[in-house]
């Protein structure tokens, strides 16, 4: 099984979010990863319209996996 395969249909926090971008040397780029996730069918938002968990896949594919 391949890591993407094993993200799928895993829904994740943005903390778990943002660690797996930060593993991959992409801090500074988190900003930009939530501008994309944020229109996605899988990204859920609290009240305020934050994004509160993503589908791991997604994260995965913004990556370029």
């Amino acid at each position: 099984m391949t890591y993407s395969e094993s993200a799928q249909g895993l829904t994740i926090t943005k903390a778990r979010a943002f660690k797996e971008v930060c593993s991959h040397g992409l801090q500074s780029e988190w900003l930009d990863c939530l501008e994309a996730l944020l229109p996605l069918e899988g990204t859920k938002l609290n009240e305020d319209g934050n994004i509160t968990e993503v589908l791991a896949s997604d994260v995965l594919a913004w990556l370029g996996y």
